[in-house]
Parts: C-alpha cells; structure tokens; sequence
C-alpha cells in the first residue's frame, strides 16, 4: 500500500492527508508525504503508530480504459493506412472485433466509408 493515498485520524482529533511513504511493521509508524497547498513544498511527517486512532487508504479514481473504438481512432490518426489484421495485431483483438467496431465508427461518421483500412481488408464499397 506505499504510494497510496491515505488519511490518519489520529488520538487527539487530527487528520492527516498525504501519500504514504514507508511503514514500520513492528510499531506501526507512518512517515506520510502531506498533501500541501503548494507543489514546491513537501512536508514528510512521522505519524508514531502509538498515536494513530485509525487510517483509512483513499482510492484513487479510476481511470476509464478507453473503448476499442477510442483506440482504433487513435491508432488511425496515426497511421491511417492500417489494415483490419495489423490494427487487430497491435490491439491483440480479433480480426472480426476490428471489423465491427470499424463500422461503428463508420456508422457515427467518425472515420469516411471509403476509408484505406475497408478498402485493404477485401471489402468492397455498397
């Protein structure tokens, strides 16, 4: 759990807010790197396990993994002339998955129906 974020209720009322540093397992005590106001100032406080009521871990927010079509647009904008096999490859996706989301976003208008990646999979325009 270092590196988490945690707040310490401590015995006499305060709270202490901060990334938890390091812990002793035999008495329990904290060094904690509290969250300040200002990012050029680090404050690290050792919290004495002996004067710590409880902690709690705060959890952190998690971050959204982008959607297959949040990816594919992404690798497109890079290298538009990326066939359904290679995009499938680098995402480690079937081919058909490819194949679908594709027309998801050719459905949305996201990327033009007579695109280089439906021309080089073998498909042919309606």
């Amino acid at each position: 759990m270092v590196g988490s974020l945690i707040r310490v209720h401590l015995i006499d009322g305060r709270v202490i807010i901060g990334k938890l540093v390091s812990v002793d397992p035999d008495y329990l005590n904290m060094i904690v790197e509290e969250l300040t106001g200002s990012e050029n100032e680090t404050a690290l406080t050792l919290i004495p396990g002996t004067s710590i009521g409880y902690a709690r871990f705060i959890k952190p927010k998690l971050v959204k993994e982008p959607s297959i079509e949040e990816k594919i647009l992404s690798l497109l904008e890079r290298e538009p002339n990326l066939t359904v096999r290679e995009i499938a490859k680098i995402l480690n996706l079937e081919p058909n998955r490819v194949r679908s989301a594709l027309r998801r976003l050719k459905r949305k208008g996201l990327i033009k129906s007579g695109d280089e990646t439906s021309k080089r999979t073998g498909r042919t325009k309606p």
